[in-house]
């Protein structure tokens, strides 16, 4: 038997069984070739998603939608977005609203250019009314403020920073 990962669109299906996984395998991995200890990410709120980490080597985490690490949310609302680092950072955030395990560039939002390293920074993150229904990925970026963290840098090698991936529903 041949097995293969289902990541959607263009997936193989010839084979005899389909293995579905986490959305997470599906997804690019970000990375951060130094590791920890260059402007983390300390605090991740979104509705009830109220997540509290320490960076883990090599600076990026894939978090599993239990407990206060996921969230549900609705279409055509707005919720807020806040994520607090423990230096200097530009903050950027891609959900994949489309559920083509890609982060593109019009699901990209820049959370701001500039984190203060003690309080969150905080934007206001619109649900759009065509997001696909169910578990959804979310990516959350940091970089040493200064530094590009743009609508094309969702899968970019970077210097410093932290990545973050969570899974959040979308309810109608």
């Amino acid at each position: 038997f041949r097995f293969y990962l289902n990541c959607g669109a263009g997936a193989d299906t010839s084979a005899s069984y389909l293995v579905e996984t986490s959305v997470f395998a599906c997804l690019c991995v970000p990375l951060h070739p130094p590791g920890c200890g260059n402007g983390n990410i300390t605090n991740v709120v979104l509705n009830t998603l109220s997540n509290t980490s320490t960076c883990t080597p090599p600076a990026y985490q894939a978090f599993a939608p239990i407990g206060a690490a996921t969230t549900a949310i609705e279409r055509g609302v707005t919720y807020n977005l806040s994520v607090t680092t423990d230096q200097s950072c530009i903050v950027s955030v891609w959900v994949d609203w489309d559920h083509d395990n890609v982060f593109s560039s019009s699901e990209w939002t820049q959370v701001t250019t500039a984190t203060d390293g003690v309080n969150p920074s905080t934007v206001g993150l619109p649900v759009p009314i065509g997001a696909q229904l169910g578990q959804t990925a979310m990516r959350i970026r940091t970089r040493f403020a200064g530094n590009v963290n743009g609508p094309t840098d969702a899968c970019t090698s970077f210097g410093s920073g932290e990545s973050e991936d969570y899974l959040i529903d979308v309810l109608p």
